[in-house]
């Protein structure tokens, strides 16, 4: 009989095709969903790297440009033309779940409005999936988009308590911290992995202001006054979001300025970050603003590598402090120069670390643990 159950159909909404943090997290769940229980169906704003691991993994996905919040987008003249834009959208999308009988739509990020709305409209469930923090930086324009995702959502899943806070009224909250999949970094602890005694220390991510990509390179030079031997090398890892190429190049000039040419790579863009991690030494996450949860510190932790991170946001919670990782203030040049140069001298405090962070991602952050938890989800809304 069981044979004879359709799979329910979900709807991913996306709001980008590239590969960073929030990418990850949906391909993880989509990949360890049971295939004969749920049906994954993704729509993107635009075309992307994702698109062919989408292929790859076998999953119906559709590119239409569907309006997603972005900083630029509600002010002025963009905001009319955001505004004109959503309500096409709409009622796109709410013709698409209906022709494609889609049961549950699932709106990976706070920035696309148009699934809650569209969902409400054809009559299905709707999960808004909280990665971000924004309260604080926006209080104003929260109180009303806070009132917005409860009203549309029949849960709200949140990536840590830390995002979860933003929400007064949590009757329809569920904490769901991200998980990662261990085997796909099961490559063993990389320190001393043929580099002949230099130490390459790494920050990952978008290159953008709030990621601390300035703050860390500004600790880098720091801890070489200090150490005139040292022999670490800095790996900036990542591109930018589109409208940061001033940093990037401000970032590029000062490097050039203290003449730290050969001891700071700037790698851009790299697919397969199981590739990076076994080159790194140590793993930096020097974000300014507080992340919403901080997959890098996982990815690292799998990697058996040290972690330091500035204290706010979703570190504080994934990290336990000098047992699997450090934690500095996000705006203390000096403290961040001291972790560094603490655990470059300590060979066997990276690597006390590094196995306290594994462990730590291997009881609490496996993709196993956080996917059970969404099929829960799904089987609340579904069968209620």
């Amino acid at each position: 009989m069981n044979n004879l159950i359709k799979p329910k159909n979900i709807l991913y909404l996306h709001p980008t095709a590239d590969l960073y943090g929030g990418t990850k997290i949906l391909l993880e769940i989509i990949e360890f969903l049971p295939r004969e229980q749920f049906n994954p169906v993704v729509i993107l704003p635009n075309s992307g790297p994702l698109e062919k691991v989408l292929s790859q993994l076998q999953v119906e996905y559709y590119v239409h440009p569907i309006t997603v919040v972005r900083r630029g987008s509600v002010k002025g003249f963009a905001l009319v033309k955001f505004l004109l834009a959503i309500l096409p959208n709409i009622i796109w999308m709410a013709i698409f779940i209906r022709a494609h009988k889609i049961d549950l739509v699932h709106t990976q990020t706070m920035v696309v409005l148009t699934g809650a709305f569209a969902a409400k409209l054809a009559g299905k469930p709707h999960i808004w999936h909280i990665h971000e923090i924004v309260s604080a930086e926006f209080p104003k324009l929260w109180g009303f988009y806070c009132r917005l995702i409860v009203n549309l959502s029949n849960r709200i899943v949140c990536i840590s308590n830390v995002t979860a806070e933003q929400f007064p009224d949590r009757t329809k909250v569920r904490i769901i911290p991200n998980g990662i999949d261990l085997q796909a970094f099961a490559k063993g602890p990389a320190q001393g992995q043929q580099k002949e005694g230099l130490i390459n220390m790494g920050v990952i991510g978008r290159i953008s202001p709030r990621k601390g990509q300035a703050y860390l390179l500004d600790a880098f030079i720091d801890l070489l006054h200090r150490q005139k031997e040292n022999s670490s090398h800095l790996f900036i890892v990542g591109d930018i979001f589109p409208g940061y190429e001033y940093y990037l190049q401000e970032l590029k000039n000062k490097v050039s300025e203290v003449g730290l040419e050969g001891r700071v790579t700037f790698t851009g863009f790299i697919e397969d970050m199981t590739t990076i991690y076994p080159l790194l030494d140590i793993v930096v996450v020097p974000s300014i603003l507080p992340e919403g949860f901080g997959l890098v510190v996982l990815e690292a932790m799998a990697s058996h590598l040290p972690v330091i991170a500035t204290d706010h946001g979703g570190p504080l919670e994934t990290i336990e402090p000098n047992i699997s990782g450090l934690l500095v203030p996000h705006d203390n040049v000096s403290l961040l120069a001291d972790a560094l140069d603490f655990l470059i001298s300590h060979p066997e405090e990276r690597e006390r670390l590094g196995e306290g962070g594994y462990q730590r991602v291997k009881q609490v952050f496996s993709i196993e643990i956080t996917t059970n938890l969404v099929m829960q989800t799904y089987d609340d809304i579904l069968i209620a």
